[in-house]
């Protein structure tokens, strides 16, 4: 191997990590994309590694590695979140859309798409409703998610699937 080999080939690995970063940062919605990207493509494991870990171990799956990958997106997720709403709201945003879903559906994946569109509207209404009323945007998202909680803990009930 010549000598400065393996630095020009960091220097272009980082060159292209750069451009990628600048990419990114320019257009948010590519952010999104690769989120939603990597959740599509590992969904099967992601979904064998969050209902059983142990079940997931048995059949080949790298439990660890995954946990690791589920936990950098929903980190991407949070810090992405942190623009729009702050630090303080941001359980609260993560939280009542899967609670919601989950008092009308009981399957992972019926949980996880309810959850994600529910999350996705009460966003955008809560945006609508700040700008209209002016309002803060994240307080009313949060307001939003807890109205939208309500009515699925009625749903629920009414239908049977929740007895509390």
């Amino acid at each position: 191997m010549q000598k400065g080999f393996l630095n020009r080939e960091v220097l272009k690995m980082a060159e292209a990590f750069d451009k990628l970063y600048t990419y990114i940062t320019q257009f948010p919605f590519v952010r999104y994309a690769l989120i939603v990207g990597v959740l599509i493509a590992l969904c099967s494991s992601l979904l064998d590694v969050t209902f059983d870990e142990d079940f997931a171990k048995g059949t080949g799956v790298k439990a660890s590695e995954y946990n690791l990958i589920l936990a950098v997106v929903i980190a991407v997720i949070i810090v992405l979140a942190m623009n729009l709403v702050g630090s303080l709201l941001i359980s609260a945003l993560v939280i009542f859309p899967a609670l919601s879903a989950m008092r009308v559906f009981k399957s992972f994946k019926s949980v996880t798409v309810c959850s994600g569109v529910l999350s996705v509207i009460c966003t955008l209404l809560g945006i609508c409703i700040s700008i209209v009323y002016e309002t803060p945007v994240g307080s009313t998202i949060v307001a939003v998610d807890l109205a939208a909680f309500g009515i699925f803990m009625m749903i629920g009930k009414f239908s049977g699937r929740v007895k509390a």
